[in-house]
């Protein structure tokens, strides 16, 4: 799975493309976001701090940035 990862794009503010709205999707599954834009936008930004700031309350090493790269994908896709 970490060579599939490797492949996923990072995203952050102003991203667009299906991969914004794959991750869109799980956000609003996770009750982050609400509606899909196909757009990184402020709302969306807020979305994966929010998530991030989650995960960090049990993993350290996770990175409150409000962009979603590598270390998110695979901590999103595996649980790890």
């Amino acid at each position: 799975i970490n060579t599939f990862i490797s492949y996923l794009p990072a995203i952050a503010y102003g991203s667009t493309g299906d991969f914004v709205t794959v991750l869109q999707k799980e956000l609003i599954r996770l009750g982050y976001l609400t509606t899909t834009s196909k757009t990184c936008d402020t709302t969306m930004v807020q979305a994966i701090t929010a998530l991030q700031k989650n995960w960090k309350a049990v993993d350290s090493n996770i990175l409150v940035d409000g962009s979603f790269g590598p270390q998110c994908w695979k901590k999103l896709l595996t649980g790890k």
